[in-house]
Order: structure tokens, then C-alpha cells, then sequence
């Protein structure tokens, strides 16, 4: 007598393999990983979505630094929580865009250059990241 219990596997619309037919063949196999790959941009595309209804437009380097905001920081504490180290990269992809636009701003604006500058979210940057949750 046979014991072992029997497992019926959960087929999904995305897990059927897609036949392409041509001179030859070939199945296409979604993988989980190129699942989570779609869901990711599923969601940052409800994330653009949203941020463009408020006439904001940043690109998702800008987000992600929006997100780690808790109050002042320096430069060197935004660039470490993004765990970046190239300092222009983070100056023109990260900082620049949410300057621009008003959603961050100097703690010494007469100063951009000060080694005690720190940044901080406008009010319209904390209601864009409350939006955005």
C-alpha cells in the first residue's frame, strides 16, 4: 500500500509555457524570479502614476530617497542609507530632482557647499511621501 500523499500543483494562467512557432520552436518558461521582476514594475509604475497626478515627475532614484527621510540628515547619512558612495551620483540622480521640485531643502540655503549643510522634507515632500504609502 502506497503511503505517500499526493500533491496536486496550483497551475496559474502565467506558469502555462508559451509555444512560438516559426523555422524552430522555443517554450518560454516564466520563472518566480521574472515574476517578481513584473510586479516590480507594476508597482513602480502605480508609484509614477501617482506622482504624476500631483505634476510632480521623479524618477525612482528620487523616490527611494524620499522614503529614507526622518528629519535632517547630511549628505554622508542620505548617501549611507541608500548605501551609495559615488557622491555626484548621488548629487544629480537622488538630490537634485527632489530640490527642484520643492520636496527637500537646505538647512543653510545661503550655503549648498557647508560641511554642516543638512537636508530636510518641505511640506510638500512629506505630503507626497504620505501619498506615495
Amino acid at each position: 500500500m502506497n503511503t505517500t500523499p499526493q500533491v496536486t500543483p496550483q497551475v496559474t494562467p502565467q506558469d502555462i509555457p508559451w509555444l512560438f512557432e516559426r523555422d524552430i520552436f522555443r517554450i518560454v518558461v516564466q520563472t518566480p524570479e521574472a515574476q517578481r521582476i513584473q510586479a516590480t514594475d507594476q508597482v513602480t509604475d502605480q508609484v509614477t502614476d501617482q506622482v504624476t497626478d500631483q505634476d510632480i515627475n521623479l524618477n525612482l532614484e528620487a523616490l527611494k530617497l524620499l522614503n529614507v527621510f526622518t528629519g535632517e540628515h547630511t549628505r554622508a547619512e542620505l548617501m549611507t542609507k541608500l548605501s551609495l558612495s559615488h557622491r555626484s551620483t548621488f548629487s544629480n540622480l537622488y538630490m537634485k530632482p527632489l530640490l527642484e521640485q520643492g520636496l527637500v531643502e537646505m538647512t543653510i540655503p545661503d550655503k549648498p557647499n557647508s560641511r554642516n549643510q543638512k537636508y530636510r522634507l518641505t511640506s510638500k515632500g512629506e505630503a507626497t511621501r504620505t501619498s506615495l504609502v
